[in-house]
């Protein structure tokens, strides 16, 4: 979260390092790294599920949520602190809930100091530090 302050741009998608399993994981490969995304592998899912899931690290939520933005459809995005891979997980979803990539990327939250977890300001409505 705090690498916007290192002079990481948080939408330079290069930034994003993924590792995909699951069923159509080349197809979806082949597409984010066309995107700029960084694919270091793709696998066979050791653990197949209908849900799609982006694994990361406590300090990865905002590229986690990045690569969730290229997906249409249902993504769980879990903070995982013992998850060891080297970049971000994706498990791709199997059935009606596979992902379908997006043609464009759809706008994301935005990120500001302070808890992850806390709502983001958006501007134009209300809030105690605009009121």
């Amino acid at each position: 979260m705090l690498d916007i302050f290192r002079g990481i741009d948080p939408d330079a998608w290069s930034n994003v390092v993924v590792e995909i399993s699951g069923p159509g994981r080349d197809e979806i490969a082949a597409g984010l790294s066309a995107r700029g995304v960084t694919v270091l592998d793709t696998t066979e899912a050791t653990n197949p599920s209908t849900r799609t899931v982006v694994r990361h690290r406590p300090n990865d939520g905002y590229r986690a949520e990045l690569l969730s933005r290229w997906f249409d459809g249902e993504v769980d995005l879990v903070e995982d602190a013992t998850y060891t891979g080297a970049g971000i997980g994706l498990e791709l979803g199997s059935g009606s809930d596979a992902p379908t990539m997006r043609a464009s990327a759809r706008p994301g939250r935005s990120y500001r100091l302070g808890n992850e977890d806390e709502a983001a300001i958006v501007p134009g409505e209300s809030n105690d530090i605009c009121d």
